[in-house]
């Protein structure tokens, strides 16, 4: 006669409180998953650190729980159980179910929490850099990229990142942030990244899609920053959430907020460059313009003097100041502004 070999499947445990929920039982239960492991599974479902979670049981006292790396150990979720934490359910299962009901309710090789966090996917160009069809990686190139972001994130790039080749290569870091899509002024978040020559923006260990653990999913107007260029941000939310959502900035078909809020080369839509001191507008002439810190950077007396470096006056990413002669700094400044009355300025279209 053919015997169940796993009758217990379906035995559930339920803690809220120090009241409610048998330990030995727990135990038991545990023991089981411990000793045949092939028979039984075991997973966690509940409210945890104040929301609702997953986990299975892998073994030797610790669950993976929905979040990808993460860990907790079975004192901690019995603790919290037993606590004010909220009720939290330990069910039996099939060993090969364990990860289905526990954290990747639809199998998709995304923990669950992971896939209620807001993630998005950007393309940007940077005007400095673009030539032709693509971005330069000369900062890069010269080594003079820095591992740590500019933007105070302590982001670290992954030395494989700097090796990245063609298109994939990177050019500098920008900044994107998530703003609420009620009060686009609020920023939810923010992250440090990388972009590459093709426009893709990336994470600083080269994952294409840019993930705010801390932001749930949701409708968000998404913003690209650069250090030395005007910013740019969608003029509606984007719903945000699966890995393949899509902020493209170089489309002109792209709707931005503001009026003339990138510019546009030959049917590519790239961000305005020249804001050299980083606050939003750029200016050629008068106080707190942008043209002066560029002589002031290469020495103040010899206009013909360039200065090599990673330098917010670097207008053209090329890895050199210069402030007079071919491929100066200066000039798209003056461009940028329209080319013919100095004391005209461009000023970022994002709130």
């Amino acid at each position: 006669m053919v015997q169940d070999a796993a009758p217990g499947v379906g035995l559930r445990q339920t803690f809220n409180g120090a009241s409610i929920g048998s330990v030995t039982q727990l135990n038991v239960m545990k023991d089981l998953v411990d000793t045949r492991s092939a028979e039984y599974g075991m997973i966690v479902k509940g409210k945890y650190g104040g929301e609702m979670r997953g986990f299975y049981y892998m073994g030797s006292n610790l669950y993976q729980s929905d979040i990808s790396g993460q860990t907790v150990t079975h004192t901690q979720l019995l603790t919290s159980a037993q606590g004010s934490g909220g009720p939290l359910s330990w069910t039996l299962v099939h060993p090969s179910t364990r990860v289905r009901a526990g954290v990747d309710a639809d199998s998709d090789a995304i923990l669950d929490h992971d896939d209620l966090q807001a993630k998005v996917n950007v393309r940007a160009n940077m005007e400095g850099a673009y030539v032709g069809t693509a971005m330069r990686s000369t900062l890069r190139d010269n080594s003079l990229l820095p591992a740590t972001d500019p933007y105070g994130q302590g982001a670290q790039v992954d030395p494989d990142v700097l090796q990245y080749q063609g298109l994939a290569a990177p050019v500098d870091w920008a900044l994107v942030e998530l703003r609420n899509n009620a009060t686009p002024t609020l920023v939810e978040a923010s992250r440090a990244v990388l972009v590459q020559r093709s426009g893709n923006l990336m994470m600083p260990a080269g994952e294409q899609t840019i993930t705010f653990p801390t932001v749930p999913a949701g409708n968000y107007h998404v913003v690209v920053r650069h250090r030395n260029h005007l910013g740019v941000m969608t003029f509606q939310p984007a719903a945000l959430g699966s890995p393949g959502a899509l902020v493209d900035f170089t489309k002109p078909a792209t709707a931005t907020w503001g009026t003339d809020a990138q510019k546009n080369v030959a049917g590519v839509m790239v961000m305005w460059a020249g804001d050299v001191s980083g606050n939003g507008i750029i200016k050629y002439a008068g106080g707190g313009n942008d043209r002066d810190p560029i002589l002031v950077r290469i020495g103040g007396t010899v206009p013909t003097t360039t200065v090599p470096g990673y330098h917010p006056e670097d207008v053209n990413l090329d890895g050199v100041v210069k402030y007079a002669g071919s491929s100066n700094d200066r000039d798209p400044i003056l461009v940028n502004i329209g080319g013919s009355v100095p004391t005209a300025v461009k000023t970022q279209q994002v709130p």
